[in-house]
């Protein structure tokens, strides 16, 4: 049990780290791709450009993969915590 929660904590921190490396900066968008996403989520979807609606959507993939990655990997880390409180108690 203790191998496969050790093994989700190292592969949810992996996933966290690379999802964090977006173009090696270590961070979601900079300041100019955070205002061109929000100039691009102002236009409706029909006039958006076929490159801007990439853009778009890329930025949302980002976004939401960098939130499962997260959440994943602090889950591995209760799942340690708890796994150790239920053998030191049991």
């Amino acid at each position: 049990m203790a191998d496969i929660i050790v093994g989700l904590l190292v592969v949810s921190f992996t996933m966290f780290f690379y999802s964090m490396n977006r173009y090696k900066t270590f961070k979601l968008l900079n300041r100019d791709e955070r205002e061109k996403y929000k100039f691009i989520a102002r236009k409706m979807k029909a006039e958006r450009t076929e490159e801007e609606q990439e853009f778009y959507f890329q930025t949302q993939d980002s976004y939401y993969s960098l939130q499962i990655s997260k959440y994943s990997f602090l889950l591995a880390i209760i799942l340690i915590v708890v796994y150790r409180f239920y053998i030191v108690f049991l």
